[in-house]
């Protein structure tokens, strides 16, 4: 996908979708999208759940806060990928928050160990993963999460 990061071939993440790439997506075979962008954010799009579904893809939207990003969102996030129709575009503003959550859902799918999932960011070209142009907060979050559930199971809620 034009702009995408295709993490694995179920997770492709990107920023903020245009009606054109929601319709490429679908061109491209994806099933779903998963929305974490928060609707005060600058730009957030108001009617894509609408277009989304008018294209036949199934559309989630969790709002995701840096801020209130805690073990309990995070297991809601993974948790509704692991329900979505694949391949699942996933996406927020920049692409930052998205790359990160589904390089997560891939370490804890995979077994990866903190070591083996900075290699695959770096290897789907997202170089952020381990230095401060993604939020200390978030990578913070994503290395504990990932320490605590690196058997690559979820607790079901």
């Amino acid at each position: 996908m034009e702009y995408g990061t295709k993490v694995t071939d179920a997770l492709t993440t990107m920023g903020q979708v245009r009606v054109e790439q929601l319709q490429a997506a679908v061109e491209e075979g994806f099933k779903a999208v998963l929305n974490l962008r928060v609707p005060n954010e600058l730009g957030f799009w108001a009617d894509e759940q609408q277009v989304a579904e008018s294209l036949g893809l199934h559309y989630n939207h969790i709002p995701l806060r840096l801020e209130h990003l805690d073990e309990a969102v995070i297991d809601q996030i993974l948790r509704q990928l692991d329900h979505l129709p694949k391949p699942v575009l996933v996406h927020c503003a920049a692409g930052m928050r998205s790359t990160v959550i589904a390089l997560l859902s891939t370490a804890i799918a995979e077994r990866l160990t903190p070591q083996q999932v900075v290699e695959k960011a770096y290897a789907i070209g997202f170089h952020h993963i381990d230095n401060t142009l993604v939020s200390p907060q978030l990578r913070e979050r994503f290395f504990d999460y990932l320490a605590r559930h690196s058997q690559g199971r979820r607790q079901a809620a």
